[in-house]
């Protein structure tokens, strides 16, 4: 997969994503829409993540990917 379409997929989803956060908080939609929508905006995130992961060639851009989903990883786990 190319890393431009996997990236382009994410704003889209997001702001979806907030267009029906804003439906919820003002009483028209209920929760598990927005969680779902959330749900997707992870989805095409992690997709975008796992093709850069994939398009690298050299050991110290992995481990740049790594370092920053673990420093991620411990900033959410600290909340």
């Amino acid at each position: 997969m190319d890393v431009k379409k996997e990236l382009a997929d994410i704003l889209p989803s997001y702001y979806e994503y907030v267009d029906l956060k804003r439906d919820y908080q003002m009483g028209n939609i209920s929760e598990s829409r927005v969680i779902k929508s959330l749900k997707f905006v992870c989805i095409e995130i992690r997709e975008f993540v796992d093709t850069l992961y994939s398009s690298t060639d050299m050991n110290k851009e992995r481990k740049c990917i790594r370092e920053m989903i673990d420093n991620i990883s411990r900033d959410f786990k600290d909340r």
